[in-house]
């Protein structure tokens, strides 16, 4: 009997061991241990200078003490070491995971669209639409962006010598903003009436076309006119040195 009692007793203690161990592998441990233990390495990885691990780390136990704010200060840091190294991609991800300030905004915002204007003006389109991308404040920018992309879309028009190559750099207008709407159509009429004067009245069409196309309702009659202006002028030019032919298609490019 004593020995049964004695059994039974054991499995008692065993059971409430188990129950022990698994109150503490699933919730003591979890909510407990394991984010302090996370909190003071990351204390350390702070204090050290490490912060982007330290961020890293108190991220991961946002609701432990002041975890959530101390990772906020972390991840400051980690931004300004990153832009004092010049590694600004990683100094804006920084910032934007502690809520930047308009400042670091500001200052970060800066160097992305001087990169932008350098890799347009070197013609290399795709890293300057890049860090137009990452530009976060992109209305402060508005007259640079389009500035640089007008400057970068000239080029490419100026070394386009077919109607495919023309609509395709052309397309790139569409990125401007509304405001740069009139400069889009200064640019792609005065695009059209140099080849007009060069007689390639194909070119030329193409991109008064293109002008027509970002043209709103308002001033499209006056795009319309002044590329027919651009036509009475070219074919009274082919009447007088003579050239009746191209006098005669600038004429039927003439809308009513």
């Amino acid at each position: 009997m004593k020995k049964r009692k004695g059994l039974i007793f054991a499995a008692i203690l065993a059971f409430l061991a188990i129950c022990a161990m698994a109150l503490y592998v699933q919730y003591i441990a979890p909510k407990y241990i394991m984010p302090a233990e996370t909190y003071n390495e990351a204390k350390k990885l702070y204090d050290s200078g490490d912060y982007m691990k330290a961020a890293l780390k108190l991220d991961s136990i946002k609701t432990y003490k002041n975890a959530s704010e101390l990772a906020k200060t972390a991840w400051k840091s980690a931004g300004d070491v990153a832009y004092v190294n010049g590694n600004i991609d990683i100094a804006s991800a920084c910032y934007s995971k502690c809520g930047a300030n308009d400042e670091d905004i500001r200052r970060i915002d800066e160097i992305y669209i001087s990169a932008a204007e350098t890799a347009f003006a070197e013609g290399d389109v795709s890293s300057g639409e890049v860090s137009i991308a990452s530009i976060t404040n992109k209305d402060g920018y508005r007259e640079r962006i389009d500035a640089s992309r007008l400057k970068s879309i000239k080029r490419g028009l100026d070394n386009a010598q077919t109607i495919e190559e023309i609509t395709a750099v052309a397309s790139r207008c569409e990125l401007c903003s509304d405001e740069a709407n009139g400069d889009v159509i200064a640019l792609l009429m005065e695009c059209g009436t140099a080849q007009l004067e060069k007689r390639k009245i194909e070119l030329a069409q193409t991109y008064f076309l293109c002008a027509k196309r970002y043209a709103n309702e308002e001033n499209l009659p006056t795009v319309v006119e002044w590329m027919n202006s651009k036509y009475r002028k070219a074919a009274f030019a082919a009447e007088e040195r003579g050239d009746m032919i191209f006098a005669q298609k600038c004429s039927d490019m003439i809308v009513p």
